[in-house]
């Protein structure tokens, strides 16, 4: 089962938005999210390309081929590609979810990986200091790159650019770079990832905090 955005053309976008009915903000680097979700032995193809392109094993394991070359990958491990490639074709060797995300950022970007998040019975905070509840061990912070938060399970609250938004399985929240994001709570344990585009000013990599020293 897959989830492809459909392309609009308004241009003042909430930071929080479903990836399901609508595309990324205009002025990202990202052009595409896309979950594809597999049955074991079920196959897909993909056809159109965008200038570069990131496949990241959310669940089980997948073998991707391109042409006559192809590989397998686990949960956690991250495929890329080029607009260059041939048609790739992905086969799922289990029950599989994988994170499409396909743009035009640079050469020098932030990280990206797959992620699950719970509540905590002793919830900590080691970012920058708030004011809001928490039930979980996750940091307030900001990078020196535009970030891309997806979620396939759960449902949370979040804080970007310093409003609360409530998001569910289907949802993704855009931060600019320097803007502050946390979540702070979780009402259903959330699966998803993280996609960091082109490094940007001082080009720090990782969570950044106003109480440390660069």
């Amino acid at each position: 089962m897959t989830y492809l955005c459909s392309q609009l053309t308004m241009k003042d976008k909430m930071p929080v938005f479903n990836y399901n009915n609508d595309a990324p903000p205009y002025d990202s680097e990202v052009g595409i999210i896309e979950i594809i979700k597999l049955q074991s032995e079920e196959p897909y193809e993909i056809w159109n390309h965008y200038r570069k392109e990131k496949f990241l094993i959310a669940e089980g394991k997948v073998q991707i081929k391109k042409g006559s070359d192809y590989k397998e990958y686990s949960k956690g491990e991250i495929h890329e590609s080029s607009s260059k490639l041939p048609v790739e074709r992905i086969l799922s060797l289990a029950e599989s979810v994988v994170i499409r995300v396909g743009g035009k950022w640079g050469n020098e970007v932030g990280s990206c990986g797959v992620f699950k998040l719970s509540s905590s019975t002793t919830p900590k905070n080691i970012g920058d200091e708030t004011d809001y509840e928490r039930n979980t061990d996750f940091d307030n912070h900001f990078h020196d790159c535009d970030e891309f938060w997806i979620f396939y399970e759960g449902e949370a609250e979040i804080v970007t650019e310093g409003i609360r938004y409530s998001i569910k399985a289907g949802d993704c929240v855009f931060t600019k770079a320097g803007d502050h994001h946390d979540i702070p709570i979780v009402n259903k344990s959330i699966k998803g990832a993280w996609f960091e585009t082109s490094l940007i000013g001082k080009k720090r990599r990782g969570h950044l905090w106003n109480h440390s020293t660069y």
